[in-house]
């Protein structure tokens, strides 16, 4: 049997456990029997190693995976804390983590270092096997894709595109609308668009830092659109709320990496506004529209949702 296949043994018994007991003869017996490919002394060594150095290798692994959910989703692991509370069950929030990640990985094994892959087992954890916290706050489901959300956006790879600077943007306020319209920006693969149902950015930076959360009410139904880039000047994954349809309209009519020209983006954009004008029989104010798409814009580059498709930038 090759090295590989020792070492996938002991990971086995580290994370799938439990180690078998007794004394060293009954240890070799059990692992002949749940190992079958490997060799005589490949399984002396393995029954020489005591049960309880593996139990300790299994409690760092999982105490390493609970620091980093805890790292990546730390407000979705507070509200679930809070739900745990409400019940009844006065573990402390670390207890309630490692057990957490303990279910987690027998429903979806986690079988690489990727926080991604991590963070993304956990959603799919709450959808599958939380029912009853799912069901006692309406927020949970969009905290953690909210969370999740921002752990794919801060490790998803680097565009070759250029962010849109300040001074770049005060370029463009000088250009004639027509130069405007002809300018080429792209919406980088890794934005998310996200419709919610209350306002997940404005919960989270309310209670960031609290600790306990409190009992949490249900929060305002009041769909809340927004897209997360990467902020032009740190980088770091940033929101933007969506003033409405026609602000989505313009942020959907901008393909994965694919760049399009802002006369692209604004007919998405003005479409969506004369639709919800005869809906409302309202006229368009087509100045005042101008305005609020430049707007929209500036917030976009800001926030690195969109970012700029001319070759050596303007």
């Amino acid at each position: 049997m090759a090295l590989a296949g020792v070492l996938s043994a002991i990971r086995q018994l580290v994370l799938d456990g439990p180690p078998p007991g007794g004394d060293a003869v009954q240890r070799r017996a059990d692992l002949a029997q749940r190992f079958p490919g490997l060799a005589p002394r490949e399984l002396d060594d393995l029954a020489a190693i005591p049960p309880e150095r593996i139990r300790v290798y299994t409690r760092l692994v999982f105490a390493g995976e609970c620091s980093l959910l805890e790292w990546a989703c730390p407000l979705s692991l507070a509200a679930m804390h809070a739900l745990a509370r409400e019940a009844g069950d006065r573990r402390s929030p670390r207890e309630l983590g490692l057990e957490l990640v303990h279910r987690m990985h027998a429903h979806r094994p986690w079988r690489s270092p990727s926080v991604r892959e991590l963070v993304a087992n956990f959603q799919a954890f709450v959808r599958e096997r939380c029912a009853d916290p799912l069901a006692r706050w309406s927020g949970l489901a969009d905290l953690v894709d909210f969370e999740r959300t921002e752990t794919e956006v801060f490790y998803a790879a680097d565009t070759p595109l250029a962010p849109v600077s300040a001074a770049q943007l005060g370029q463009m306020t000088a250009m004639s609308v027509g130069e405007l319209l002809e300018c080429r920006v792209a919406r980088p693969a890794y934005v998310a668009l996200r419709r919610y149902g209350f306002d997940v950015a404005a919960f989270a930076e309310q209670y960031r830092g609290v600790r306990p959360l409190p009992s949490a009410p249900d929060p305002p139904s009041r769909p809340w659109l927004a897209a997360c880039g990467r902020a032009a000047e740190s980088g770091a994954p940033t929101w933007m709320t969506m003033n409405g349809p026609a602000e989505w309209a313009a942020l959907s009519a901008c393909g994965d990496d694919a760049p399009v020209s802002l006369n692209d983006v604004a007919a998405a954009f003005l479409n969506e506004m004369i639709a919800g004008a005869q809906a409302g029989a309202s006229p368009i104010d087509e100045a005042r529209a101008f305005e609020q798409f430049f707007a929209l814009l500036a917030r976009c580059f800001d926030a690195g949702v969109l970012l700029s498709a001319e070759s050596g930038g303007r």
